[in-house]
């Protein structure tokens, strides 16, 4: 999706179903400060204006879950995980 690359590798890399490992990329922020602003910029955005779908977040992560509004709490927690000492983040 235009302008949400940053954050689309990391959701295909380490938010998939397959692979589930937002502590790596947690683990690894401030090596690369340039790549780590995108993500967050990208990630607040994507908090903000919603551009993905229940459906269209299955199709890129193979995460099922039932509604937008599971996504948008989804989001939020691994969000908080990272940036903000949040607790580890779990998807059912």
């Amino acid at each position: 999706m235009n302008g949400f690359e940053e954050f689309e590798g990391f959701a295909y890399w380490y938010l998939n179903a397959n692979h589930f490992d937002p502590e790596t990329v947690k683990q690894r922020l401030g090596r690369k400060p340039d790549t780590d602003r995108k993500l967050k910029e990208q990630f607040k955005r994507v908090l903000s204006e919603h551009p993905y779908t229940f459906e269209t977040w299955e199709d890129l992560t193979v995460v099922r879950l039932d509604t937008d509004e599971e996504l948008s709490e989804h989001l939020r927690r691994v969000y908080r995980h990272l940036f903000d000492e949040g607790p580890y983040p779990t998807f059912e």
